[in-house]
C-alpha cells in the first residue's frame, strides 16, 4: 500500500464518513449522466462573486461558490471534521475550511495536495438568473 493509500485509510479510520473521489486529475471535467436532475437552489444575485453559501437539496447540504461570476457546487461537509465548506473562506477557486484549515478546489471538490481525495462536485448551470445544481 502506497503512502496515499495509507493516508486515505487513516482518514477512513478517523471519520468513517467521507468519500474518496477518484479522478484522473484535479482538472478533469465531471460528466453528468442522463439521470441527473438540475434543481433550482438560489438566484444568482443572492451569490455575488467572491462569496459562498450553503443550500439544501433533499437531505444533502451543498456548498455554492461564485468565482469571478462562475458558480460551482460541491458537498458541504469537510472530510476532516464535517465543518461547513460553504461557511469557509473563499480565495479565488480555493475554499479553506474554518474548522481546521483544510483547503479544497471548488471546481473539483478535491483536497489540495491529496490527489483523488475530496468531496463530490456537482454540475451547475444558470438559467434565467436561477442557479441550478445537478443531483442524482
Amino acid at each position: 500500500m502506497g503512502d496515499g493509500e495509507s493516508l486515505r485509510s487513516g482518514f477512513l479510520a478517523m471519520t468513517g464518513s467521507f468519500q474518496i473521489v477518484r479522478r484522473k486529475s484535479n482538472n478533469e471535467t465531471q460528466n453528468i449522466g442522463p439521470m441527473a436532475d438540475f434543481v433550482a437552489v438560489a438566484r444568482l444575485e443572492e451569490l455575488p462573486p467572491g462569496r459562498a453559501t450553503t443550500v439544501t437539496i433533499g437531505d444533502r447540504n451543498i456548498a455554492l461558490f461564485n468565482v469571478e461570476g462562475a458558480v460551482y457546487a460541491m458537498d458541504d461537509s469537510c472530510l476532516h471534521a464535517g465543518s461547513s465548506l460553504g461557511a469557509g473562506e473563499l480565495d479565488g477557486k480555493i475554499v479553506r475550511c474554518r474548522g481546521h484549515g483544510w483547503k479544497y478546489d471548488v471546481k473539483t471538490g478535491c483536497v489540495l495536495g491529496v490527489p483523488g481525495l475530496g468531496v463530490c462536485a456537482h454540475a451547475v448551470k444558470v438559467v434565467g438568473g436561477r442557479i441550478m445544481v445537478a443531483v442524482d
